[in-house]
């Protein structure tokens, strides 16, 4: 476990969940067959594009934080993670609400076709209703970044944290060491005919 959670682990499984939100996103979500015998189309196939860009925004952000966490210190790094749960549990729940009732994203379109604008004689119209393989694999991608947020949390206190050069630099010698190597250096300034106290 503690090799996988690395960071770098860490940002690829955000990186992966961003990449395959916007491959699901741009796949079909539903096939809604319309039943109504005065509309001439009678099936309305929508991807995740026509349906919301929700996805598309928080992918995104997903990327973009997935990235600047590769070099972020400790306390951003936490931010980042808080953020990315955000967006894991909203792609999730976005793709089941759609999930239970995908009428409600296909309004606009289903309104375009009958021209009829009442929602509730719009879900009359529609039948049987499939939803498609890009709406799960969207769901994958908000699942990974969740999960990757839930091994940074668990793990990031694990981490390797370089320095910042700003940084006072510690030393590995214990003092009676430092002052012992500081009198010495003295003494060779001395034979080397250089006062170490001018």
């Amino acid at each position: 476990m503690g090799k996988l959670s690395t960071k770098r682990n860490v940002v690829l499984t955000l990186v992966l969940g961003a990449v395959l939100t916007f491959a699901g996103w741009s796949q079909i979500w539903v096939t809604l067959h319309i039943v109504a015998t005065d509309v001439r189309v009678k099936e309305l196939v929508a991807s995740g594009q026509a349906s919301t860009v929700l996805p598309a925004g928080l992918a995104l952000v997903s990327l973009a934080t997935g990235l600047v966490l590769l070099t972020s210190r400790r306390s951003l790094t936490y931010v980042i993670g808080g953020i990315n749960a955000a967006v894991g549990l909203g792609l999730m729940t976005l793709v089941s609400l759609f999930a239970v009732d995908p009428i409600n994203f296909e309004i606009a379109q289903l309104s375009k076709l009958s021209g009829i604008s009442d929602a509730g004689a719009l879900h009359e119209l529609v039948g049987e209703q499939s939803l498609g393989f890009g709406l799960w694999v969207t769901m994958l991608g908000g699942a990974l970044v969740l999960g990757a947020s839930v091994v940074l949390f668990a793990s990031a206190h694990r981490w390797n944290w370089s320095r910042s050069r700003y940084d006072a630099p510690s030393s590995s010698l214990p003092r009676d060491q430092e002052k012992q190597q500081s009198t010495l250096d003295a003494w060779d300034d001395l034979t080397r005919g250089t006062d170490p106290t001018a």
